[in-house]
């Protein structure tokens, strides 16, 4: 029976690593997502002056519609949307936070605040995207050492 509960315990611990590396890739996507619906955003506001909201339903964004966004947009503004699905997105802090106060001030009457706006959390949503591609690898090596190195030790002084 513990030699059950061993080969168990190793099984799980080897699979800890591959949570860390979905997780990480999920924090890119879901940035990478929301940089491209901005992008789309600004193209349609500077060209057609649609207003955000119909801008923002009709994108189609697989990682965004799995965290719940577009289901929350359908029946709040943008920025209810973004804070009632914030706890199932996996963004880095400083990207909540930038689009947090995009949608907070988005809808601007003034086509010139919104694309200024627009164009200032593309650029700041883009400077995370790089430093959390550059980032994120090392985050994942150092969890998934930390975690095998600790399973490891704890299996030494079981045994």
């Amino acid at each position: 029976m513990r030699a059950v509960l061993l080969v168990a315990y190793l099984a799980a611990l080897f699979f800890l690593p591959l949570g860390f590396r979905r997780r990480e890739a999920l924090r890119i996507r879901q940035t990478e997502e929301f940089l491209l619906l901005l992008r789309r955003v600004k193209r349609e506001v500077a060209c057609f002056s649609r207003p955000l909201p119909d801008i923002c339903r009709r994108a189609d964004l697989p990682a965004l519609d799995a965290a719940g966004f577009f289901d929350a947009l359908a029946k709040n503004d943008p920025a209810t949307a973004f804070r009632l699905t914030s706890p199932a997105l996996s963004l880095p802090a400083d990207a909540a936070e930038a689009l947090d106060a995009f949608f907070s001030g988005a809808g601007s009457s003034l086509k010139s605040e919104e694309l200024a706006a627009c164009e200032y959390t593309v650029g700041r949503l883009s400077q995370i995207l790089e430093r959390e591609k550059k980032d994120g690898a090392a985050r994942v090596r150092l969890r998934s050492t930390l975690t095998l190195t600790g399973g490891l030790l704890f299996l030494l002084l079981v045994l």
